[in-house]
């Protein structure tokens, strides 16, 4: 018992069950169970049970607080998402053919049928769709997916999924955002574009054509799958700062764009200012040498002095 506490570096037989893991692999620990008394046995043991009670303890707050971090996120981001991009799920483009999603939740389809990935006049209670290589996909209202077209590979297997809150098809794959920032996939998986069980704090998804791409809560990007041409190089990606801060940082690029308007403006009208005054000077010269041509011989010149005046006229009534 002596050697195990100072193994662990303890002063006091009680300060044992305060370890921060268990020691029940320590050689000296060991043979205390072994050749110690019942009672030192069952104490050990006991100090062993508290620490691993505690450490389930705190594992289970930290999974309590992470989660419900990421159900914060994704709440943020909804309300974010819900006021500045209400429609940006209600038309999707394939290659050949093209979805709407009705503000009733219908689905309407054009284009290339071969497979069915246009059967969609029976869907209700959509509120977004994408559209894949030959499937197409449909969010529902309560959370559940719907698919069709091309089941080749999986892509349609969407049926067992629930709280989803954002879906992205490619060609070959489909991917599905959770409320809680998880993110699953079905579908081809040759390049391991859908290795997205580990994503966490997750806020949106795209789904390339053999790589999968990732929106993380705190602004960078996360990816997966093929990358022969670098798509995937998104490691010093910095989006926004926060999604707590996300609402602020978009408020502060429309205030500076709305302040380089009204500079862009200003300058405009100073411009148009001292082109008026130029015109008006310009005026007032040719009118006082129009009213001092006298004789026979200036015809010509007065002529050419009226057309002057046109022309400046004109322009001045185009400014005004």
């Amino acid at each position: 018992l002596g050697k195990l506490m100072a193994d662990l570096q303890v002063r006091e037989r009680t300060a044992l069950g305060n370890q921060e893991k268990p020691f029940d692999h320590n050689g000296n620990y060991q043979k205390a169970i072994r050749f110690g008394s019942e009672t030192l046995r069952a104490e050990l043991t006991g100090d062993i049970d508290a620490i691993v009670t505690r450490q389930k303890r705190i594992e289970q707050e930290q999974d309590e607080r992470q989660r419900q971090e990421r159900l914060r996120f994704m709440e943020i981001f909804r309300q974010w998402r819900s006021r500045y991009a209400p429609a940006q799920n209600m038309i999707s483009a394939s290659d050949r053919f093209t979805v709407g999603m009705k503000a009733d939740g219908t689905v309407v389809a054009v284009g290339n049928n071969v497979t069915g990935q246009c059967d969609v006049s029976g869907w209700k209670d959509i509120v977004a769709i994408s559209a894949g290589g030959s499937h197409t996909v449909g969010l529902k209202a309560d959370g559940t997916v719907v698919a069709v077209g091309d089941k080749s590979d999986g892509r349609c297997d969407v049926g067992t999924w629930r709280d989803i809150v954002a879906v992205s098809a490619g060609p070959y794959h489909t991917v599905g955002l959770k409320s809680d920032g998880t993110v699953v996939a079905v579908g081809g998986n040759r390049s391991g574009q859908c290795r997205v069980g580990t994503w966490r704090d997750i806020v949106a998804v795209s789904a390339g054509y053999y790589h999968t791409v990732g929106l993380r809560s705190d602004g960078t990007v996360v990816a997966v799958g093929g990358n022969p041409s670098g798509q995937r190089n998104v490691g010093d990606w910095r989006l926004f700062q926060s999604v707590d801060t996300l609402e602020e940082e978009q408020e502060e690029r429309r205030k500076r764009r709305e302040e380089a308007r009204k500079q862009e403006e200003q300058r405009r009208a100073e411009q148009k200012a001292r082109r008026i005054a130029q015109l008006q000077q310009q005026r007032a010269d040719v009118q006082s040498e129009l009213a001092s041509l006298k004789g026979l011989f200036t015809g010509k010149r007065r002529r050419e002095i009226e057309a002057q005046l046109a022309q400046i006229e004109k322009e001045l009534k185009g400014l005004n």
